[in-house]
């Protein structure tokens, strides 16, 4: 072989060497990560159990949550914690007249920083029966008044 491939081979093999230090470097850096990610949860839970625990001892009906909900990646989109966006979504199918989910999203893409958030919303929704599918529109609960819901309408 030449003397120039023999070059190539060396410098390709170092290369490759490097390459897998820093992939290992990386898969520590990422176990670290996840790591204190896990300990910032539980010490989260944590206080709001205890917060949760005190309010309850002094009587207290309900406690917000401490400020620090969650740490901050550079993942996180959406709105903050100021839309509920439950509710958003729930209204504008009040408002609609049957919407498709793609009709809904168009409606809330603005507040909601996920498709498939909007998904999960509405299936809790429909397990909640506060809305009904009929050929793939969601429709508002109808309670007719003066019927107690479970009450057989007759």
């Amino acid at each position: 072989m030449s003397e120039f491939l023999e070059t190539l081979k060396l410098r390709m093999a170092e290369a490759q060497r490097r390459f897998q230090e820093a992939a290992g470097k990386l898969q520590a850096a990422q176990a670290e990560s996840n790591a204190a990610a896990q300990e910032f949860t539980s010490w989260q839970k944590a206080v709001e159990v205890e917060t949760r625990r005190e309010a309850t001892n002094q009587g207290i009906a309900t406690v917000e949550p401490p400020a620090a909900t969650k740490p901050v990646t550079t993942q996180d989109q959406g709105p903050g914690p100021e839309i509920n966006q439950t509710q958003l979504i729930r209204d504008v199918i009040q408002n609609g007249n049957g919407l498709t989910p793609t009709e809904v999203w168009n409606a809330v893409k603005g507040d909601i920083g996920r498709r498939g958030y909007m998904y999960a919303v509405l299936g809790r929704l429909k397990d909640r029966e506060e809305v009904t599918v009929r050929r793939g529109k969601y429709y508002p609960k109808i309670v007719k008044p003066g019927v107690q819901e479970g009450q057989m309408i007759q």
